[in-house]
């Protein structure tokens, strides 16, 4: 049985993987499960339901840790931190000042983060950002709805030419590198705010994505040996002008 009450000590290197999965998280208060960071089953994560952000790393607690996403300014950045947690609240002492925040409900997350690979495709990671803020810099005039980005091919070999075009204009695209296509989808469509916070997040120097269908989330984590761990899951965006989930 879980005590009702316990504390965890968490370093530096723990509370940098809590801001570096923030962004994924909710940005409504109202729902304080995704409004959070959490750690469990072994992973830092935040989610808002249609992205996910997790690294498999996280501390041994004797429960699950969340900690609303307005509280993660209050750790500290520059040594380690004790959390005393209970049934409702997670509180800590930086300086001298008392901080306590109410406990959100950690979400169950185990499943998900088992990583599918029946679609797979190798991309400098660095230069596949670039080409997300590239596409996503050029507004589309006339709509409010989430720029979205596709990456399309036009074969699966190779020497293949990849590129990244802003959904809805024509002829604008971007080249990317493909450094090791295996059977990936002919187009996949993303939230192009959401593929470049992924992105920016993973520091290895090629990501991996790797996918079921176009209608199931996409999994994207760094392709170095050795490297960070970083693990983002995004949810693909359904083209209905054109009838098809790319």
């Amino acid at each position: 049985m879980v005590s009702s009450r316990w504390s965890v000590t968490l370093t530096e290197e723990d509370v940098d993987n809590l801001h570096r999965v923030a962004p994924a998280a909710g940005r409504n208060d109202d729902y304080p499960g995704l409004h959070a960071v959490h750690m469990a089953d072994g992973w830092v994560f935040a989610t808002d339901s249609h992205r996910l952000h997790g690294i498999p790393d996280a501390p041994e607690t004797s429960g699950p840790l969340a900690i609303p996403l307005r509280a993660l300014a209050n750790l500290p950045t520059d040594g380690p931190v004790t959390i005393t947690v209970d049934e409702e609240t997670v509180r800590w002492r930086v300086a001298g000042v008392d901080h306590q925040h109410p406990r959100p409900k950690t979400l169950p997350v185990g499943p998900i983060l088992e990583k599918p690979a029946p679609h797979r495709v190798t991309i400098p990671r660095a230069r596949l950002l670039s080409a997300v803020r590239t596409v996503g810099g050029r507004p589309k005039s006339g709509h409010r709805d989430p720029m979205k980005v596709t990456l399309s091919s036009s074969g699966r070999t190779q020497h293949t030419e990849w590129y990244l075009h802003v959904s809805g204009e024509t002829n604008e695209k971007v080249p990317v590198t493909v450094t090791s296509p295996q059977k990936w989808l002919p187009s996949l469509t993303f939230n192009q705010a959401y593929l470049a916070d992924a992105l920016a997040a993973i520091h290895d120097t090629c990501v991996t994505l790797s996918a079921f269908d176009p209608l199931q989330p996409v999994f994207i984590d760094g392709a170095d040996n050795g490297g960070d761990g970083l693990l983002a899951i995004v949810m693909p965006c359904y083209l209905r002008n054109e009838g098809i989930a790319a």
